[in-house]
């Protein structure tokens, strides 16, 4: 995880488009990357927009970025082969099709995992969006 340090006076720099704000010297980040608040450097970067098919224009999935095993890999995984989208009832078959127990019994389960998938994947500039109600389609959209 990044560090939040104080900004050293050596390249504090005195913005002169405006009065008495400070920017920071064009050294260790880009200058669009980091906005300066109370003399203290933040981080401001924003992810790259995700790649597009350029002959059909759909989204291209960037790499898995959870454990191989996990159940949000397998939910990743489902969704970004389907384009088109997927039912909650069709990815709750799917992932937990070798379990034994027969898995979860309702899509709330679902919609708890891509929730926490979506604080992962927002860092990829990509969302798991889906409309409102049972039958929705789950998608890979960007942000």
């Amino acid at each position: 995880m990044n560090t939040i340090k104080p900004i050293p006076k050596s390249k504090r720099r005195r913005d002169p488009g405006s009065e008495g704000s400070l920017y920071i010297a064009n050294t260790d980040l880009a200058l669009r990357d980091m906005e300066v608040i109370d003399s203290v450097a933040v981080p401001t970067r924003r992810p790259a927009p995700p790649q597009c098919c350029p002959t059909c224009r759909q989204l291209i999935p960037p790499d898995n970025p959870f454990s191989a095993r996990s159940v949000k890999s397998r939910i990743y995984a489902y969704v970004c082969k389907h384009p088109e989208g997927v039912t909650g009832d069709q990815i709750r078959e799917h992932v937990y099709a070798d379990d034994p127990d027969g898995g979860a019994e309702s899509i709330s389960i679902i919609n708890v995992h891509v929730h926490q998938m979506n604080k992962v994947l927002g860092a990829q500039g990509i969302k798991i969006w889906s409309g409102q109600g049972r039958w929705s389609n789950y998608k890979v959209v960007p942000l």
